[in-house]
């Protein structure tokens, strides 16, 4: 991820050099600042942009979605273990908190 941010800094700041300007760490705390609710305004703007630019495509007259669930990890601490609970992998390891995510797929467009 590191190598990732500097390249982009580096053409950011049109510069020839990788300079790193923050800590490692730095890039962890600054994400826990942002909010879902961006994700959920850039996903629909995303969406809209896909489906006002391309015809909506079908499946026998019907349009074909996919449903599946996914789960990822979040921030260990008490407020959101309290929110979506704990996952105890197996006997004696730490437990985690794990959130669940629905994902939809269209199916005619592969996304």
């Amino acid at each position: 991820m590191q190598k990732e941010l500097d390249g982009f800094f580096q053409l950011f700041l049109s510069s020839n050099r990788s300079e790193r300007k923050f800590k490692p760490g730095a890039y962890c705390l600054a994400k826990r600042k942002i909010s879902f609710e961006a994700f959920v305004d850039l996903n629909e703007k995303l969406l809209s942009f896909f489906y006002q630019s391309f015809p909506i495509r079908s499946w026998m007259g019907f349009r074909l979605l996919a449903i599946d669930r996914s789960a990822m990890r979040v921030p260990d601490d008490n407020e959101t273990k309290e929110f979506f609970g704990v996952w105890n992998p197996a006997r004696n390891r730490k437990t985690c908190p794990l959130a669940k995510a629905p994902l939809l797929y269209d199916r005619s467009f592969r996304v």
